[in-house]
């Protein structure tokens, strides 16, 4: 027996579909006994890696020939291409100089240091913050 109702693709809750999408989002309807799936423009992006976002941003341009404009962007990894973005994007970056700082001093330490207990480096946390970045449009603000 068919499911109706209004917008979107109508399917019985024992059926199953799989759909490919990039920067498309699916609200999931269920009512009497019928799933309903409609789709909307995603509002946001969060990647964890910047060529995670490439990956995205790449099937996007692909498949609709734009991002849109009005999508946010959050990622890990910074890059100044970013800027040529219209839709607002915060990266964070590591700050890397620093991590090979501290990595040096930690290495000049056990190598200088005697094999006496009290002077051998303590295992710990070292905590590095990162850079926070405002990127496309957030740019131009």
């Amino acid at each position: 027996m068919p499911c109706h109702g209004g917008g979107g693709s109508h399917r019985r809750a024992d059926q199953v579909g799989t759909a490919r999408t990039s920067l498309t989002a699916f609200k999931i309807t269920v009512a009497g006994g019928c799933t309903a799936l409609t789709r909307v423009q995603a509002q946001a992006l969060f990647t964890t890696s910047f060529p995670l976002l490439q990956g995205v941003m790449d099937i996007t341009l692909k498949q609709s020939g734009r991002l849109p404009n009005n999508l946010a962007i959050a990622t890990f990894g910074d890059n100044e291409l970013l800027d040529f973005l219209e839709c607002p994007v915060l990266s964070v970056a590591q700050r890397h100089c620093e991590v090979a700082e501290r990595v040096l001093e930690l290495v000049l330490e056990l190598v200088l240091a005697s094999l006496d207990e009290p002077k051998k480096p303590k295992p710990g946390l070292t905590s590095i913050r990162r850079s926070l970045y405002r990127r496309g449009s957030l740019s131009r603000r």
